[in-house]
């Protein structure tokens, strides 16, 4: 895959929402701190019916989407927003540790799939990518 450059990444993403829906603080921090730096908004829920609540009120860019979620499964968070009209385009990008998920993740409507652990720089490129 052609990861680009540092300067494509900062222009694709500058400005763009991100969601973060992930439980666990320090991945959640880590997310901040690759992020941070390429002028993205950011905005986190640390459960599924959060994320969902969110999405309804304001359907980010871009949905990265931890599937191993305290009070629902994240496909199951996936499948949710790919039903809400307001929220059908938002690019969703599953990120888990078990490789077995990937295909189950692109049927529900994920548009990319990260395996823990992951590279800033896939992280990135990844994003731009769909943007």
């Amino acid at each position: 895959m052609d990861q680009g450059s540092t300067a494509d990444w900062i222009e694709k993403l500058k400005g763009r929402h991100i969601l973060i829906v992930e439980d666990h603080p320090s991945l959640a921090e880590i997310f901040r701190k690759i992020l941070g730096p390429y002028g993205v908004r950011i905005s986190e829920a640390e459960s599924g019916k959060t994320a969902l609540k969110k999405v309804a009120v304001e359907p980010p860019d871009i949905i990265l989407l931890d599937l191993g979620l305290p009070d629902m499964n994240g496909l199951d968070v996936a499948i949710r927003v790919r039903r809400n009209k307001k929220a059908k385009s938002v690019a969703i990008i599953a990120v888990t540790a078990s490789s077995d998920l990937r295909d189950r993740c692109l049927r529900v409507g994920c548009n990319d799939f990260i395996l823990k652990p992951f590279a800033a720089s896939e992280l990135l490129a990844r994003m731009s990518s769909l943007v």
